[in-house]
């Protein structure tokens, strides 16, 4: 019984038989990779790293980011945000760029340090660094909408706790100056009275002094960019030196297959002369 398998001593000698068939194919896939990896299209990266701003003075329980990070990631991602930013650059949505721009978008967020780092890649390292700047700028200026609706009612609050504040202290310097020269029936009613002014007064100092503390920068902050914008040193797809590999590899696997059918059809010829005599011999021809 013949063998079907192929052993490497068998390929060998069929490589050293039809060698040129090796080396003319592994040749021109070679030269075919190296060709396209030289007309191809480069593409570069840029990094942006996004910092989610927040107005501390939102409500006890309440997220105080201007908007919610799961809510900022699905802005980023959607279909409208994206067309937004390239018509805002005078990028077509169904041009190269364009495209690439959406298929590249990428988002690694951190929830923890309150940062998205976002990535995006065009043809050439200024078009990359634009791409990502035009898209922080974007977020940046929903964000600053948004918050200025909640700054508003910061505001609002504010002015409320002042007018109260000055209108106990207005109440406490008017029993003040009652106190004096009152009877003793009516200096322990003012005195009474003074204290709890007094301590309304200071529970409203106290939250004066929160609202302060809370507007600033340390709580309150715009949504920003917290380092520049960078741009890889050199492109990042297509990747050539694995291109570069992967078609040497093929190449010789393209190699081996054509050396062993030009091998083979070799073999083929060389028995289909024998094999015809034999067929005449037994028809008598």
């Amino acid at each position: 019984m013949q063998s079907d398998e192929i052993y490497l001593i068998d390929l060998w000698r069929v490589v050293r038989r039809r060698w040129l068939w090796m080396a003319g194919v592994a040749v021109a896939t070679c030269t075919a990779t190296f060709a396209w990896l030289h007309v191809a299209r480069h593409q570069w990266e840029a990094l942006a790293t996004v910092q989610v701003g927040q107005v501390g003075t939102a409500p006890s329980g309440m997220d105080p980011k201007v908007e919610p990070f799961a809510r900022v990631l699905q802005r980023l991602q959607s279909v409208g945000f994206q067309a937004e930013v390239l018509r805002r650059m005078g990028v077509a949505k169904d041009s190269d760029a364009g495209r690439l721009y959406i298929a590249s978008l990428a988002l690694e967020p951190d929830p923890y340090a309150n940062l998205i780092r976002l990535r995006v890649r065009a043809y050439s390292p200024a078009e990359a660094r634009r791409a990502a700047t035009a898209t922080v700028d974007r977020l940046v200026a929903i964000h600053a909408a948004i918050s200025q609706a909640q700054l508003a009612v910061t505001r609002a609050r504010s002015a409320d706790i002042d007018q109260t504040l000055a209108s106990a202290q207005g109440d406490r310097d008017r029993i003040a100056h009652d106190l004096q020269g009152a009877s003793h029936a009516d200096a322990m009613v003012a005195n009474v009275a003074l204290a709890d002014t007094d301590a309304g007064i200071r529970t409203l100092k106290q939250i004066r002094g929160d609202f302060d503390a809370r507007m600033t920068p340390s709580y309150t902050f715009p949504t920003s960019m917290p380092w520049p914008v960078t741009v890889s040193d050199h492109a990042v797809a297509p990747a050539q030196k694995p291109l570069m590999i992967i078609g040497v590899l093929v190449g010789l696997v393209l190699g081996v297959v054509a050396a062993t059918a030009a091998d083979a059809r070799a073999r083929s010829t060389k028995r289909a002369p024998a094999g015809t005599y034999a067929t005449q011999a037994r028809h008598g021809g």
